[in-house]
C-alpha cells in the first residue's frame, strides 16, 4: 500500500510539472509573436496573413484529395478481397520453404478447413500420400524454371475424402531476382476426371467389340477358304480349280487384314511387316512353293497403313506374288521374289515386287493384260490406292506401285 501511495503521488507531480512546462511555452509563443507583430507594417501583416489563408486553403484541399483517394483504394481493396476469396478456384501463396503464406476462402472450403489453420502449414498435408511424388516433382520444376507448371494430383478434406485437383503456378521473384515464393492456382476437377473415366471404359469396350468383329470377320473368311477347297475337290477340270484357289488367295490376303487388326495396338493402324511376312507364308503354302527352289524376302519398312490401304496393298502383293509363283520360274527353276515397303517424310508410299526369274514379255502393257491377276492389281492401285503402277521386264519382272500414305 504504501508503495502504491508512492506511485501515485509520482504520477500527480509528474502531471503537474508537464501542465507547467506547457502552460510556459504557450506564454513564450505568445511573447514571440507579440514582438514578430510589433516589428511587422500592417501591409506585411496583412500579407502574411493572407498567405497563411492560402496556405491553409491548400492543405485542406490536400486533404480532401487524400481522403477521396483513400476512400477509392478502401472500395478497391474491398473489391479485391471479395474476388480474391470468393473466386470460384482456390489460391495460395507458398514461401520458400514450402509453406503457406496466403490462402483464400475457396481454398479452404475445398478442404473444408478454417483459412486460419492452413497458414504456416505444408500443402503437403493436404495431399494424398500416393501423389506426394508428383507434387515435389511439381513444385521443384516451379521453382527451377520461369514459366507455369500444371500438375494434377488428389487432395484430402478434413474428412478423409479425397478429390482431384488441377495446380497451376508460376514463380514469384523478389527484387533481388531470387525466387521466393509460388503462387498456385487449386481447382476442382473431380467431376472431369469421373467423365474421363467413363469415356475410357466406353472406348476400351468399343475396342474389345471392334477387336471382336475383326475376329469374326477373320473366321467367317476361313470358313468361305475352306467351303471353296472342299467345292475345288469336286471340280476335275484345272481351270475352274486355278479359278477357286486364286479367290481362296484372295480371301485369305483380306482375312489376314483383320486378323493383323484384331492383335494390333491400334485399330485405325496396321503393323505392315508382321501382315507381309505372314501373307507370304499363307501365299507360299498355298502354291506348293518350297522354301529351298523360291526364296520370298519381305522387307516391309517402318510403314503403318490404314484397314483400307492395306486390304489393297494386301490385294497387290497377292496377285503379283501369285503370278511370279505360276510364271516367273518356269520347269522348277530356281529364284527369289522380293516385296519392298517404304514410306518417305512427305508421305509417300512405294511399293516394290520383283523377282528374278524369266521377266515379262517385251510387248507386254500391264493396263491392257489378259491375265486376270494384272487387271486386278493396276485396278486395285488405281481405284482404291489413287496411285500409279510402273512393270518392267528385263532381267526378271519388276513392279513399282506409288501412292499417298493416310496421315
Amino acid at each position: 500500500m504504501e508503495t502504491d501511495k508512492k506511485e501515485g503521488k509520482g504520477i500527480a507531480q509528474n502531471f503537474v510539472e508537464g501542465t507547467d512546462l506547457r502552460r510556459r511555452a504557450e506564454d513564450e509563443a505568445r511573447e514571440m509573436e507579440a514582438l514578430e507583430a510589433e516589428r511587422l507594417s500592417p501591409g506585411e501583416a496583412l500579407r502574411l496573413l493572407h498567405e497563411l489563408r492560402v496556405h491553409q486553403i491548400e492543405l485542406e484541399m490536400q486533404n480532401a484529395e487524400l481522403r477521396r483517394i483513400q476512400d477509392e483504394l478502401e472500395i478497391s481493396r474491398a473489391r479485391y478481397v471479395d474476388l480474391y476469396d470468393f473466386a470460384p478456384v482456390g489460391y495460395v501463396v507458398l514461401n520458400r520453404g514450402g509453406m503457406i503464406a496466403e490462402a483464400n476462402l475457396t481454398l479452404a472450403a475445398l478442404l473444408g478447413v478454417p483459412r486460419g489453420s492452413l497458414i504456416n502449414e505444408p500443402l503437403t498435408r493436404s495431399i494424398v500420400g500416393e501423389d506426394q511424388d508428383a507434387y515435389y516433382l511439381f513444385r521443384k520444376e516451379l521453382l527451377e524454371s520461369d514459366e507455369k507448371r500444371v500438375c494434377e494430383l488428389r487432395l484430402s478434406r478434413k474428412d478423409s475424402s479425397p478429390f482431384w485437383a488441377c495446380l497451376e503456378g508460376v514463380p514469384v521473384g523478389d527484387e533481388e531476382g531470387g525466387r521466393r515464393c509460388c503462387r498456385i492456382i487449386v481447382s476442382d476437377i473431380t467431376e472431369r476426371k469421373k467423365a474421363e473415366a467413363k469415356i475410357a471404359a466406353a472406348l476400351g469396350e468399343k475396342e474389345i467389340l471392334l477387336r471382336e468383329v475383326h475376329h469374326r470377320v477373320k473366321n467367317n473368311m476361313q470358313v468361305i477358304v475352306s467351303l471353296l477347297r472342299l467345292y475345288s475337290f469336286k471340280i476335275d477340270d484345272a481351270g475352274s480349280r486355278e479359278v477357286f484357289k486364286e479367290c481362296q488367295d484372295r480371301i485369305v490376303s483380306m482375312a489376314l487384314i483383320h486378323e493383323a487388326l484384331y492383335g494390333s495396338e491400334s485399330l485405325s493402324r496396321i503393323d505392315f511387316g508382321a501382315y507381309l511376312e505372314r501373307l507370304c507364308q499363307e501365299l507360299g503354302r498355298a502354291h506348293k512353293v518350297s522354301g529351298q527352289r523360291i526364296v520370298l524376302k519381305a522387307n516391309p519398312g517402318e510403314v503403318l497403313l490404314g484397314m483400307d490401304q492395306g486390304v489393297a496393298v494386301g490385294m497387290v502383293v497377292c496377285e503379283l506374288v501369285g503370278n511370279a509363283f505360276k510364271h516367273a520360274f518356269p520347269g522348277g527353276e530356281r529364284g527369289t521374289v522380293s516385296i519392298e515397303l517404304s514410306g518417305s517424310d512427305e508421305g509417300d508410299v512405294e511399293l516394290v515386287v520383283a523377282d528374278d526369274g524369266a521377266g515379262l514379255p517385251p510387248d507386254v502393257d500391264i493396263h491392257g493384260s489378259p491375265s486376270m491377276g494384272l487387271q486386278l492389281a493396276v485396278a486395285t492401285v488405281k481405284s482404291q490406292l489413287g496411285g500409279t503402277i510402273r512393270a518392267k521386264g528385263d532381267g526378271g519382272a519388276r513392279f513399282v506401285i506409288r501412292f499417298k500414305g493416310k496421315k
